[in-house]
């Protein structure tokens, strides 16, 4: 079993939009799955049960958020652009 906490948030009505305490609470926990993978604390196979989507689904909704997927440091970056002109490509 998890172990969890308990959040309680007010929020102005015009931010709430509508939405029922139920919609909101699931909003801000997908929100703050989505934030916790972002920051690279979680993978997306931990980040997907926890929303409880296949991991496909999760990967598609962090396409919705531009939310990287792959993590590609610019310094990989330039010493894969300098072997390639290294080899003459």
């Amino acid at each position: 079993m998890l172990d969890t906490i308990t959040v309680s948030v007010a929020l102005p009505s015009d931010v709430a939009g509508g939405r029922s305490p139920e919609d909101l609470s699931a909003e801000l926990f997908r929100l703050a799955v989505l934030d916790t993978f972002r920051r690279g604390e979680i993978g997306e196979g931990k980040a997907a049960r926890l929303l409880g989507i296949p991991r496909v689904a999760f990967l598609e909704l962090c396409g919705r958020y531009d939310i990287p997927t792959i993590a590609y440091r610019v310094e990989d970056f330039e010493a894969e652009l300098a072997d390639i002109r290294r080899r003459g490509y």
